[in-house]
């Protein structure tokens, strides 16, 4: 990866990222596109539009997380925005959950060659960790890329937020989100969450412009134990 153009994109985009920053993540995007031919990680391949589609885009979350907080990333996949928060973020604790275990492996070896002591990662499924102990109402933020629609994020992630904390879902076109969060609202009552706002970031490259819907959940009361529920029984109502 070009390491000067990488920094060039994120000023461009009003995007905080030093040398040493840059340096990390475009290391972190060589080692993906190399794991990438044997585990099929990600349909991004091209240069730009790895640097454009997944580090840019997991920074936008950068200055939403607070300083010193616990941050669990649901359905975290390649490691976005896990990675990218994690080394911007050397203040933070990041753990990177998803449910594939080739994939949970390829973030902690990220982790290692990055050296990364504030990212962990872990191979489990949301509405059950949710249920452990040490994981439930634990994290300051809770935050999910592309993951699934507002309603279904919202149960898998109640159970993770402290009384406070936020969920920062990382949505797309405007209309569906606001769509989604209209179909949100019985679970999100239910769980104790409140729409505090959506904000729109347009991120640009060349000829090339990413559209990205952020919305702000805050959590005001602890999560009812039966929640979440069975991943079926989300789906289903």
């Amino acid at each position: 990866m070009n390491t000067a153009l990488f920094v060039e994109m994120c000023r461009e985009n009003l995007l905080p990222c030093g040398a040493a920053e840059a340096e990390r993540l475009c290391t972190f995007a060589d080692f993906l596109l190399a794991e990438n031919e044997k585990y099929n990680l990600t349909a991004i391949r091209e240069e730009r539009a790895v640097m454009l589609r997944h580090l840019c885009d997991s920074m936008t979350l950068v200055s939403y997380v607070p300083e010193g907080a616990r941050v669990l990333d649901i359905g975290s996949g390649a490691g976005f925005p896990a990675v990218p928060l994690a080394v911007c973020r050397p203040d933070v604790t990041v753990a990177a959950l998803d449910a594939t275990a080739k994939k949970v492996s390829f973030i902690s070896a990220a982790a290692r060659l990055l050296s990364l002591r504030n990212l962990t990662a872990h191979a489990a499924r949301a509405e059950e960790l949710a249920h452990d102990t040490a994981f439930r109402e634990t994290f300051d933020i809770v935050t999910a890329r592309a993951v699934s629609r507002v309603p279904v994020l919202a149960e898998l992630a109640a159970g993770f937020i402290k009384m406070g904390g936020s969920l920062l879902l990382m949505k797309g076109e405007p209309e569906t989100t606001s769509r989604e969060l209209s179909d949100a609202g019985p679970i999100m009552r239910r769980l104790s969450l409140s729409h505090e706002r959506t904000d729109e970031r347009t991120l640009t490259d060349c000829a090339e412009t990413l559209s990205r819907t952020i919305v702000i959940i805050k959590k005001t009361a602890p999560t009812p134990a039966a929640y979440p529920r069975r991943y079926s029984q989300i789906i289903k109502n």
